[in-house]
């Protein structure tokens, strides 16, 4: 919407009508087409009086446009507001996602790497075992829920190892005498 200028024109209106030549003027023209003099003063007072309420009504419509002109501006300064902190709100999300995607890289590195480590540990052990229970000849049932329980982690997500010599160590345990008593009876 375009800024209206009424100052100027409400100042030029409110000139002409307050000038003494033009309403002197006025009086002339109605003195010469009216009748007996206490009509015309009539008319004259009538003219007058709607001329201080126009006055008085520019004088208003200046006021209300002055006071709206106030209104837009504190508007104006309201909708900056809050633009300003829609764009940083926006700013801080972005730095916060960012951030975020970050710390869930390193997490997920850290992880990845603890898992390996973890993948490793359970290998080696899972073969050593097997080197001792298989030298020894048997396979005690302790041995075998430890094993079995180590074994069943080792396979299963996240560790995932598919390794074929776990694996084939595996069916060979399983296979093994539960005592040295039944171990000694077969090789006899």
């Amino acid at each position: 919407m375009e800024d209206m200028q009424w100052g100027p024109i409400v100042t030029i209106i409110l000139a002409v009508l307050g000038s003494g030549g033009l309403w002197e003027f006025l009086k002339v023209k109605v003195i010469q087409k009216t009748g007996p003099q206490q009509q015309q003063q009539q008319q004259l007072n009538t003219i007058q009086e709607s001329i201080n309420q126009l006055t008085n009504h520019m004088s208003d419509v200046k006021d209300s446009v002055n006071g709206l002109k106030v209104d837009l501006t504190k508007i104006r300064s309201d909708v900056d507001i809050l633009q300003a902190a829609t764009k940083e709100i926006e700013l801080y999300r972005q730095a916060r996602e960012a951030k975020e995607d970050a710390n869930f890289k390193a997490y997920k590195s850290e992880r990845d790497g603890m898992i390996n480590a973890l993948k490793l540990l359970m290998q080696d052990r899972l073969i050593a075992n097997a080197d001792i229970c298989m030298a020894k000849g048997y396979y005690t049932r302790e041995e075998r829920i430890t094993f079995h329980a180590m074994y069943e982690l080792y396979i299963s997500e996240p560790f995932n190892d598919g390794n074929p010599i776990v694996a084939d160590l595996q069916s060979k345990m399983v296979a093994l005498p539960y005592t040295k008593e039944d171990a000694e009876k077969l090789q006899a």
